[in-house]
């Protein structure tokens, strides 16, 4: 029993202290319309289509779970609602994605030949890639047989180019219950991983790409003369060498993957999805932004204010009865409230949004608030003066009036949650469930078994 004691409060002490270091960090956010919020104008760089923008950006507004977010098109411009600017660089940037093969093309004194599904002569002269007639430096992008090539490296015994494989509108699908961060004992480094569906037209790239690529001799083996290359907004983000099985292969579906550490490989599997998930968007630009003002004045202090008047009302009307005991009762009603602000701070942290504390979060506290206060009332009015307060029909006693309360503050508070009263019901039910908790260390306080 004694054991059960200290598990219960050690239990109690831990989320009390979190709870109370949360809200000394200020981690609770509230909503718009109690904290206020930002407007940020954003713009593109190039004239484009504001519509399909803006619905570039909600989509990854919807993604990512941001809540108190709204995305509107205001003239020229897109405007963001938020909380705060910490989202908008996610929001606005490209999401280009492209994956590459990289063929290395064999020459002998300047000279060779470039085999996809035909044979192309090339040459190197002066710096640059003669085909076809025509030249190109380093950086510089040609098509051939209906893919995008890029010239990266030039020498007399060697030239390398990319080719494009599949970009953002070449994915059909994307598989986020298949992706997954995980480590690679093998490489050991941290492996991402992301299925997706391609397009026909994709693989038939992929076909012409790897078809008569070369060999090369590698640790382990022999592997494709072309690597896959995984760009997002340009910059290079996994490298992998090709299975010499995987020549001339028609593939429907590809598992992007590449090794990191731990924080970059999660990173890089999020913005990678985001960007297959949500699409591509232009350069934008940020014009501005305004500070929009709470259409509640001074909400977030009234809460702490009349959290800390409650307690003080109950401490006064509880020592009044009880005495010392009345310190113990309004400091576990406290304690509770402190816990349930504790909490809605820990789910914004970990499960972004999180629970964004509304009017309704503030009213549901309060109403827990006064049913808690009798739930501590009764219970110590039945141990300390044997007395109950039941419901009765023709002198019977049917049920305790605190119990009744509960069984019927539970199923309104579930049914809360599905509607736009959501914050009042959350408020509710996590508050009954610390209640189970912070009542059986107050039973044992008024030396009696835990109900």
């Amino acid at each position: 029993m004694e054991i059960e004691k200290i598990l219960k409060l050690s239990i109690f002490s831990i989320l009390l202290l979190i709870s109370l270091a949360l809200i000394a960090l200020n981690k609770l956010a509230f909503s718009m319309d109690l904290q206020g919020g930002l407007l940020t104008l954003i713009k593109p760089a190039e004239p484009g289509n504001l519509t399909q923008i803006a619905e570039i950006i909600q989509k990854r507004v919807e993604a990512l779970g941001l809540a108190e977010h709204k995305v509107s098109i205001n003239d020229s411009f897109i405007q963001i609602l938020s909380l705060n600017n910490e989202s908008i660089p996610r929001l606005i940037e490209e999401g280009r994605f492209e994956a590459k093969i990289l063929r290395r093309i064999p020459l002998v004194n300047g000279s060779g030949e470039f085999i996809l599904e035909e044979k192309h002569g090339v040459k190197v002269e002066a710096g640059k890639l003669i085909i076809g007639n025509k030249s190109y430096g380093e950086g510089e992008t040609f098509r051939l047989e209906e893919i995008e090539f890029k010239v990266l490296n030039l020498t007399n015994d060697s030239a390398f180019v990319e080719g494009l494989f599949f970009e953002n509108e070449d994915v059909k699908n994307v598989y986020p219950q298949l992706s997954y961060v995980r480590y690679n004992p093998d490489f050991k480094r941290w492996e991402f991983r992301i299925p997706v569906e391609i397009s026909g037209e994709a693989s038939r790239r992929f076909e012409a790409l790897t078809r008569n690529a070369g060999r090369r001799l590698v640790p382990g083996g022999f592997v494709l003369d072309a690597d896959l290359l995984y760009y997002l907004n340009g910059k290079l983000v996994s490298s992998l060498p090709l299975p010499v099985q995987m020549a001339g292969r028609k593939l429907e579906s590809i598992a992007i993957l590449g090794y990191d550490t731990r924080s970059l490989a999660q990173e890089k599997l999020e913005k990678i999805r985001l960007a297959l998930e949500t699409g591509e968007l232009p350069k934008l630009e940020i014009e501005g932004s305004e500070k929009i003002s709470p259409k509640i004045k001074m909400a977030k202090e009234s809460f702490f204010a009349g959290t800390a008047l409650f307690f003080l009302l109950s401490l006064l009307i509880a020592f009044k009865k009880y005495g010392k005991l009345g310190v113990y009762f309004s400091g576990m009603l406290a304690s509770e409230l402190l816990i349930i602000v504790g909490i809605a701070s820990l789910t914004q942290i970990a499960l972004k949004p999180g629970w964004i504390f509304d009017l309704f979060s503030i009213y549901g506290v309060f109403a827990f608030a006064c049913l808690s206060f009798l739930n501590y009332f009764s219970l110590s009015e039945k141990i300390l003066r044997k007395r109950k307060f039941v419901l009765r029909y023709r002198f019977r006693e049917l049920i305790e009036l605190p119990k009744l309360i509960k069984l019927l503050a539970f199923p309104i508070s579930l049914i809360l949650l599905f509607t736009p009263l959501k914050g009042f019901g959350l408020s509710i039910l996590i508050g009954m469930a610390i209640s189970y908790l912070t009542t059986s260390i107050y039973k044992d306080k008024l030396k009696i078994s835990p109900a």
